[in-house]
């Protein structure tokens, strides 16, 4: 097997621990690619220091459930979009009374 080496965790999508990703197919953590995040050194930020802690762990086929965990957590993201975005301009649906 390969091995892959990103910037961050968050950076992971299924096509670097597997070739082939067919919708609604399983994966199996044994027989995947080997993945690492580079250590950033001497962290100098915050994201630097999340990059340096997360190159202590490494996808691989003997990885426990701890790990996974770890690695699989996303960090939550916020959108906001004001309202007046997703309305139309003119309603077509009014009822004159």
């Amino acid at each position: 097997m390969s091995e892959t080496v990103l910037d961050a965790w968050n950076e992971l999508a299924w096509s670097h621990v597997v070739a082939d990703v067919a919708a609604g197919k399983f994966i199996t953590v044994s027989g995947t690619r080997t993945i690492n995040v580079i250590d950033p050194g001497t962290p100098r930020d915050d994201e630097e220091q999340q990059q340096k802690e997360d190159s202590h762990v490494v996808w691989r086929s003997t990885m426990d459930a701890a790990e996974l965990a770890y690695i699989l957590y996303q960090v939550p993201v916020l959108i906001g979009v004001h309202a007046a975005e997703m309305l139309p301009d003119k309603c077509e649906n009014l009822v004159e009374g």
